[in-house]
């Protein structure tokens, strides 16, 4: 049986690396980040209810967080190339996939409901892991 926690990991291993990270003054978490944190983060969320879903196929949304500037306005020179990064690690890591493929539907520039000083770029992904 393939979980949530199956998929998460993946993603995890796959984000989680230097060119990634090196543009983040935080973290990459699984499912949640910390609360009244307003470090440049990335959060992996599966968009289930049931953590223990036997799923060989999720949706997942890949959320990369800046603090607004202090105009209010979203930090794009942060949000833009940490993103990319993303996106670079993701299609790179899908050319050779053989049990996991990761498919990018949507990317948009949101205000962080949590916290009115941050916003964050969504990456919604399509994620299939075969057993």
């Amino acid at each position: 049986m393939k979980t949530v926690h199956d998929i998460v990991d993946v993603l995890y291993a796959i984000i989680n690396v230097a060119s990634v990270t090196d543009l983040l003054d935080g973290e990459v978490y699984r499912f949640k980040k910390p609360l009244n944190n307003q470090l440049r983060d990335i959060t992996i969320r599966p968009l289930v209810n049931n953590q223990n879903v036997d799923t060989q196929s999720i949706v997942v949304n890949v959320n990369i967080f800046a603090k607004d500037l202090e105009s209010g306005i979203a930090d794009e020179a942060n949000l833009k190339p940490m993103t990319e990064a993303v996106v670079v690690v993701l299609e790179a890591y899908n050319s050779g996939a053989v049990f996991f493929k990761v498919k990018i539907n949507s990317q948009l520039l949101l205000d962080d409901n949590e916290d009115p000083l941050m916003s964050y770029s969504n990456l919604r992904l399509n994620c299939v892991m075969e057993t």
